[in-house]
């Protein structure tokens, strides 16, 4: 399900807010980054299958944050240095993962939080969408979690 945010269609929106959007939108940048240094410690192709689901899922976050910002504020995010990808031991891997899982519940919190402070539908349809894929990502890192614990 796309959404489609038109600037017509976006109300006023206080700092506050701005600044929720946006740090969320840097924690999602760094879970990219963060995400894509287990992908070299998983051990077979369906692992690294859901773990790609997750890093599509979260670069269309990131897209959307990006989007709905750029519509608010008229300016784009500031280009931040990239984070470089972390490898993992895999004892590690375990911890990290339950970071992950955890993570994806403070999403969810977050996108929740965002969604309750506009009446406009389609920003409110956003947020329920990046809601709802949280929501889907957690499970997936559980099952790394049970298979890499």
């Amino acid at each position: 399900m796309e959404n489609n945010i038109t600037e017509n269609s976006l109300p006023a929106i206080n700092e506050e807010i701005i600044s929720l959007m946006t740090v969320q939108r840097n924690i999602t940048k760094n879970e990219i980054c963060r995400y894509a240094g287990f992908y070299d410690n998983l051990i077979d192709d369906e692992d690294k299958s859901l773990l790609n689901d997750i890093l599509i899922v979260k670069n269309k976050h990131l897209k959307m944050l990006d989007e709905m910002y750029y519509r608010f504020k008229g300016e784009r995010f500031k280009p931040e240095t990239e984070s470089p990808e972390k490898k993992f031991s895999k004892g590690f891997i375990s911890s990290e993962l339950k970071k992950a899982i955890l993570g994806e519940l403070e999403n969810t919190e977050t996108y929740r939080s965002l969604m309750a402070d506009f009446l406009n539908q389609s920003v409110r349809n956003a947020f329920s969408e990046l809601t709802a894929d949280s929501q889907n990502n957690a499970p997936r890192f559980v099952l790394l979690l049970i298979k890499y614990s």
